[in-house]
């Protein structure tokens, strides 16, 4: 049996770059966004729970009409790489 693993993996400098060029987060306070940036660096996006949590910070903090499934959908497709690790058994 084929098993196939994926490991999902987030930089900072993408997510910030993402809030920047979607306009996004800007009614945090340096504070909040030191906390998110934190969050990003220190933990991986492999459960769909952190990947909300991020989501959901920057939601809070941003005043935009998009929704937080939009914002998980905007991070897994430009913050976050996923790699794939194929064992044939």
């Amino acid at each position: 049996m084929t098993k196939i693993t994926e490991t999902r993996h987030w930089d900072w400098g993408a997510v910030r770059a993402m809030c920047v060029r979607h306009r996004f987060y800007e009614v945090g306070t340096i504070d909040d966004y030191d906390a998110l940036a934190n969050v990003v660096r220190c933990n991986a996006p492999d459960d769909l729970m952190e990947i909300y949590g991020v989501a959901e910070d920057i939601w809070a903090h941003s005043g935009c009409a998009e929704s937080v499934e939009d914002i998980m959908s905007l991070l897994c497709k430009e913050a976050i790489t996923s790699c794939f690790k194929v064992e044939e058994g």
